[in-house]
């Protein structure tokens, strides 16, 4: 199996959506009819060849929960443009993976997890992103600052933990306020916390670690 075109006027997948160890597959590039109906899963898992996710950008149900992880030579996520609302996005042991350039409408999510991406360098896609309302949660990426992501004025839970070229929190100057727990540790390279300067409360725990 080598791609998915076929796919493309395929409007209602009710649950869950699987693309699992198809290990030909370089691009994800249907599903744009994609619409309200998908209220579970999109899950893109161990297709070891993948290098782009290009597709589904019709509009998406807010319910929905995307998991893409240990695809090893990811390079990027340029779909899901026409996404205004998402339950979740979880990237998680994609080591090549360096740039989310879609989501280019995104505005709120509940929670957004990248775990053990170490070229993710780029989150260019989000940035009209104003909200998190559930945790933001960084490990092991390759991220120096958090540029792009300047429109968000809205976190609960921050985590920022063994990010090795992390400089600066730069790009989070809008937020004012975290609602649940602030956790940034094991960041070698962090030189200062420039970027929560505008932080007047954070309403549960404060830790903060090298």
């Amino acid at each position: 199996l080598v791609e998915l075109g076929s796919f493309n006027v395929l409007q209602l997948v009710q649950t869950n959506l699987l693309i699992h160890e198809n290990n030909s597959i370089r691009n994800i590039n249907g599903f744009n009819s994609l619409s309200n109906g998908l209220d579970g899963i999109i899950s893109i898992y161990l297709n070891d060849l993948l290098q782009e996710i290009s597709g589904f950008n019709g509009d998406l149900s807010p319910a929905t929960k995307l998991n893409v992880d240990y695809n090893y030579h990811l390079l990027t996520i340029s779909g899901f443009n026409n996404v205004t609302h998402f339950e979740s996005i979880h990237l998680e042991g994609n080591p090549h993976f360096a740039e989310i350039s879609g989501f280019s409408f995104l505005q709120s999510i509940r929670d957004l997890v990248f775990y053990d991406n170490p070229s993710l360098s780029y989150l260019t896609g989000l940035s009209n992103l104003s909200s998190i309302n559930g945790t933001f949660n960084v490990r092991a990426s390759g991220l120096k600052n958090f540029n792009y992501l300047n429109s968000i004025s809205t976190i609960n839970n921050l985590q920022v933990n063994y990010c090795d070229s992390l400089i600066d929190l730069n790009g989070l100057q809008q937020l004012s306020q975290i609602y649940g727990d602030l956790n940034i540790s094991s960041n070698p390279n962090l030189l200062n916390l420039t970027g929560l300067n505008n932080i007047n409360s954070i309403a549960g725990n404060c830790s903060i670690a090298y």
